[in-house]
């Protein structure tokens, strides 16, 4: 099958969760004898491309990062597109004249709209769109003979609710709801299959589209990564605070309210902060790290991964990942309820500095630890094995082809 996958960003390098969901279904698919051609924007940095082998950068614990050039991933059916990334406030006016929320328009590029035509003047079998902001750069290939599916990361329109609330306040928290679910409920009826994550957000998006066709093909990791290396602290514990809202506000919320209090009670514990500039003074205890290079320096041997959102849809990618590696998980219920295989083992569920304290220390013990990682592996080998992910996804293109006139019928 011929796949052309349509993204906002480059799947390389894979250092944070969606860019981890790319690389992993590339490489799914690529594994079952699939040809996918990617569009996405130029990288930022090409140094930090990773390793590729004959026809796709591997997604593999010992390539993750390794240099390679940027020419030779252009000739393995990679189409990097220069593009002029947009402000919020010129996105914002032109949002005003294109009827899309801003969010959805600072994504859209004149550039990768009209590789993503000349991809298509080849045999294509099915367009794979990667989350709902790539799909103003395919919006006019709907009813034109080519099967779409969306890859749904997360609900947009619960996303957008939850980051306005805590921005702007409730009242534009529901006006941005509103635009937002206005064009996700039109996006999904337009396209001709979802492949939402959970089964939570497929019951979400059909009751937002109920015409839209919405399918669940879980996000692909291996049950087994290796662990990067070790870092102080008695436990040493990891947090990442991207540029991403959601984990910005999660971080700052934890180190702001919560960590105070476990510091206090837990002397010896070490909080490494990833992706904020090194030596940033963030109190006591805390050490902060740059936004890693490769994701695995961000899951050392013997941590304990906290994941501490407030904000969250979709299935969290770093608590998957920290199972891979061997790092046992300290999470908000709302960062867990996307993932969590409902034991009590596999992610240890806190909201209040007492509950996270309580789990630290139940989590140093050697036995408890070793529960937490069989769980944790147990969960990905049953339910997100990376060739069992792309069998389902192969079915949901396959699904979509049969339910597209050809190009040119009536």
């Amino acid at each position: 099958m011929n796949v052309l996958f349509v993204a906002t960003r480059s799947p390389w390098p894979s250092v944070d969760g969606g860019r981890v969901l790319m690389a992993q279904t590339i490489a799914g698919l690529r594994a079952r004898g699939h040809r996918v051609t990617l569009v996405a924007p130029e990288p930022d940095d090409r140094a930090l491309l990773p390793a590729a082998d004959a026809g796709w950068p591997r997604t593999t614990p010992e390539s993750i990062s390794t240099p390679e050039s940027f020419d030779r991933l252009r000739s393995l059916q990679c189409r990097f597109v220069p593009v002029r990334r947009r402000g919020w406030i010129e996105s914002f006016v032109r949002a005003r004249f294109s009827l899309r929320p801003t969010a959805i328009e600072r994504h859209r590029q004149p550039a990768l709209v009209r590789e993503v035509t000349r991809c298509l003047r080849d045999a294509v079998d099915v367009v794979h769109v990667q989350q709902l902001h790539a799909l103003a750069n395919v919006d006019g290939l709907a009813g034109r003979g080519v099967p779409i599916v969306l890859r749904a990361e997360n609900v947009e329109t619960d996303l957008w609710r939850q980051i306005a609330a805590r921005t702007v306040g409730r009242a534009a928290g529901r006006w941005s709801s509103g635009v937002f679910g206005r064009w996700e409920r039109d996006a999904l009826e337009r396209v001709t299959s979802t492949a939402a994550v959970t089964d939570r957000d497929a019951a979400a998006l059909r009751r937002l589209a109920p015409l839209a066709a919405v399918d669940v093909v879980r996000i692909p990791m291996p049950a087994a990564l290796p662990a990067g290396p070790r870092l102080a602290g008695e436990p040493a514990l990891v947090l990442m605070a991207s540029a991403w809202r959601p984990n910005r506000d999660g971080a700052s919320w934890f180190l702001g309210h919560l960590w105070p209090e476990i510091a206090a009670a837990l002397p010896a514990a070490r909080l490494h902060v990833f992706g904020v500039p090194a030596g940033t003074p963030h109190g006591p205890g805390v050490e902060a790290h740059r936004r890693p290079e490769a994701s695995i320096e961000a899951f050392p041997a013997g941590a304990i991964a906290v994941v501490p959102l407030r904000i969250a849809s979709g299935a969290t990618v770093r608590i998957l990942e920290a199972w891979a590696r061997g790092l046992p998980v300290v999470a908000t219920p709302i960062a867990a309820g996307g993932v969590d295989p409902g034991d009590g083992v596999a992610v240890s569920v806190a909201s209040t500095a007492a509950e996270f304290t309580a789990a630290f220390r139940r989590l140093t013990e050697p036995a408890a630890r070793q529960r937490a990682v069989a769980a944790g592996r147990a969960a990905l080998a049953a339910h997100h094995d990376p060739d069992a992910v792309a069998a389902g996804l192969e079915r949901v293109y396959q699904a979509a082809i049969r339910a597209t006139p050809p190009r040119g019928s009536r």
